[in-house]
């Protein structure tokens, strides 16, 4: 005895050392009650709570019993269950169910079966589950085996973060077999770094050069705040990465500034718990905003002066609307006017996006008439969308560029 306990000193020392500590989520030793649900229905051989002979510790246990007093069943087909939930919460490791058993039967048609299900699935009496699907998996199948003894499963690391479905299920034929399944001291553990993991990152407020990023808090809660990273690229940080900023302690959100337009950003956050970080939770992403052009309405069109030239344009950020007079157009263009003088008027665009060019005139000479359209013009056989035509004097034409047929697609010309 005094080895053993030399040894979980030591197991002690070296879990804290580390930055891990063992956490208990379920424990039941039904001595004082029973917290499982048992699914019994109408079987024969049902589960049962009680002060039962043949319990391996204590005085009461859980028990298949034919008469609700006897641990004992009879030879009719019967399948019950017996099920407990838990949460496993992110960044935990080794789940680990463990209790004490005893289990008769006859040795290759009557058994004890522990199972990992998702908890929206519920068991029913007479129906034995399946050992596999989706998030269900089989920890063992005891038979044969009316010695107590302890059992103990460790279930997928990958399962933190969520909340699992563990059930017992005892099945019996209608053929021989002695002494039922017993269980007792039922324990559900996991190991738990002592700093930590935030949860839930989200992103919002997304604008042209600011953006907030939040997240839920970890549990406990790190004692000097979070340490977050923000980058433009996926690869995730190191334990020895700089962090990009950090906030106090019980502040789950932060309010970024002075990014790029147009531009997707991750980032990652862990929780500071002063000598020891928890690891990185993440990542999540956002993607700033582009303003749009300031001729992106009829509106605010850019006037077009006889001889201009050079002018460089854009539909990078513009705001989808419908485009006049073409049902073909793109809904992502740009505006451009001009007084006519009665002079032969040619309008060139040299396209990086491939562009349609419209020409109109208004009923009311303003925006917002009804607009006729005096050239439309989409030159499928050179980079440049060219319009020629005499413009009269004491119209306003207006000029209107976007992609060539429907969709979103958007670029730069001149």
């Amino acid at each position: 005895m005094k080895n053993l306990k030399h040894i979980f000193l030591f197991l002690t020392f070296f879990v804290s050392l580390f930055g891990f500590s063992q956490t208990t989520a379920f424990s039941e030793t039904f001595e004082s009650g029973n917290s499982l649900i048992l699914v019994n229905g109408s079987q024969t051989n049902k589960w049962y709570r009680g002060t039962l002979s043949g319990y391996c510790n204590g005085i009461q246990g859980l028990a298949i019993s034919n008469n609700n007093s006897t641990y004992q069943y009879v030879h009719t087909t019967s399948v019950v269950h017996a099920y407990f939930d838990v949460a496993i919460p992110a960044g935990a490791t080794s789940p680990t169910i463990s209790f004490s058993r005893k289990v008769g039967g006859e040795s290759g048609y009557d058994d004890l079966r522990i199972l990992s299900i998702v908890n929206s699935t519920t068991p029913a009496a007479g129906t034995q589950l399946t050992t596999s699907g989706s998030n269900r998996v089989l920890l063992g199948t005891i038979q044969g085996s009316a010695v107590c003894s302890s059992t103990s499963y460790t279930l997928p690391n990958a399962l933190a973060g969520t909340t699992r479905r563990i059930v017992f299920t005892w099945r019996n034929d209608a053929s021989t077999g002695t002494t039922p399944a017993a269980i007792d001291d039922i324990l559900f553990t996991y190991v738990l770094p002592s700093c930590a993991v935030p949860t839930s990152l989200t992103s919002s407020s997304v604008a042209t050069t600011t953006a907030t990023i939040s997240w839920a808090a970890a549990s406990p809660a790190p004692s000097n705040g979070y340490q977050y990273f923000l980058s433009t690229s996926s690869v995730a940080p190191t334990a020895g990465t700089t962090p990009t900023g950090s906030t106090a302690a019980g502040t789950t959100s932060v309010n970024l500034s002075s990014l790029n337009l147009g531009t997707q950003y991750f980032f990652w956050v862990r929780s500071n718990c002063g000598v020891t970080q928890s690891t990185w939770a993440g990542s999540s992403t956002f993607t700033t905003t582009i303003p749009p052009p300031s001729n992106d309405a009829c509106s605010g069109a850019t006037n077009l002066p006889c001889g201009t030239s050079g002018l460089a344009g854009t539909t990078v950020g513009a705001v989808s609307e419908t485009a006049p007079n073409s049902s073909t157009l793109g809904t992502m263009g740009v505006w451009y006017s001009f007084a006519g003088t009665d002079q032969q008027t040619t309008i060139t665009v040299v396209q990086s996006l491939d562009t349609r060019l419209l020409v109109l005139t208004s009923s009311t000479g303003a925006c917002g008439g009804t607009y006729t359209t005096i050239a439309n013009v989409d030159n499928i056989t050179s980079s440049n969308e060219i319009a020629t035509f005499t413009a009269n004097s004491g119209t306003n034409y207006f000029v209107y560029i976007g992609y060539y047929t429907n969709g979103s697609n958007t670029g730069t010309f001149t």
